[in-house]
């Protein structure tokens, strides 16, 4: 390859960098319900957290406008929940970490004090000391997303969760800053940190909790849909594509892109002539 060749090259590198953004949040966990292997394994299209069903957990065709394939359907009982595995530590999320959730839900029953007098968990990491990360729905389905049992460090949106339609739903912790999108949108109205910096690891279960003893509580009743977990904070870019973009965060190269890297490779084959 001669110099002028590799010059050019350089330049296009170049230029496919500035004109790419950078992101802060790196998915690292996706489960998208589109099959469920033998044993009720849920397979996590990013690495090696699979998913076991417990409980009387179904597959549905009802998903999303913005998204193909199945979901999963949860019962609301007591023993409903989909154990993550969480052997290496991988979701072990403290509250000086910024990280983020992205989901799909449909609930089929209002928020309310559940089995045992729990609300509905969505999701709940626990760690040995009872602190969860969590995100509920209380009476009324309004949410809650932070730290159960560290003081004050949580999010309360301005958010009464719709009965029996689909949402989507970012929950993103940057900082001091807790923060609930709903459909794209912004509807935090209160968030504060604080607390110790313990880990949450330990049992990660989606639609419902397991606590520190084993036992379980707060078991969601709906449908979920790709579920996604990040380090970092989504920006409210990225929440917008998750929500419009049929679950990618990061926005597809664009034509221009596109263009600048056929160029270059045509450019490359010819001067070989």
């Amino acid at each position: 390859m001669g110099n002028r060749n590799v010059f050019f090259l350089l330049v296009l590198a170049l230029l496919v960098g500035l004109a790419l953004p950078s992101y802060a949040a790196t998915l690292i966990a996706h489960w998208d319900f589109d099959n469920i292997l033998p044993g009720g394994i849920v397979q996590d299209k990013v690495g090696s957290a699979n998913g076991t069903i417990t409980g009387n957990i179904s597959s549905s065709t009802d998903s999303p406008d913005q998204l193909s394939g199945n979901t999963l359907d949860f019962g609301g009982a007591t023993g409903d929940f989909l154990a993550i595995d969480n052997s290496s530590n991988l979701f072990d999320f403290r509250t000086t970490d910024d990280f983020s959730f992205s989901f799909w839900a449909n609930p089929d029953l209002n928020g309310q004090p559940s089995v045992g007098g729990f609300n509905h968990r969505l999701f709940a990491i626990r760690n040995g000391a009872n602190q969860t990360l969590q995100l509920i729905l209380r009476e009324g389905n309004v949410v809650r997303f932070g730290f159960a049992g560290v003081s004050g460090a949580q999010a309360n949106p301005d958010l009464v969760f719709p009965l029996n339609e689909w949402s989507h739903i970012a929950a993103v912790k940057e900082g001091n800053n807790y923060r609930i999108y709903h459909n794209g949108v912004d509807v935090t109205n209160g968030s504060v940190a604080g607390g110790d910096p313990q880990p949450a690891a330990g049992s990660f279960t989606i639609g419902n909790a397991v606590r520190f003893n084993n036992s379980n509580s707060g078991p969601y009743d709906g449908q979920m849909d790709d579920f996604q977990v990040f380090t970092g904070a989504l920006t409210s870019e990225e929440v917008e594509n998750l929500f419009v973009g049929g679950g990618n965060a990061v926005p597809e190269a664009n034509s221009l892109i596109l263009l600048l890297l056929a160029v270059g490779g045509s450019f490359t084959y010819f001067g070989k002539k």
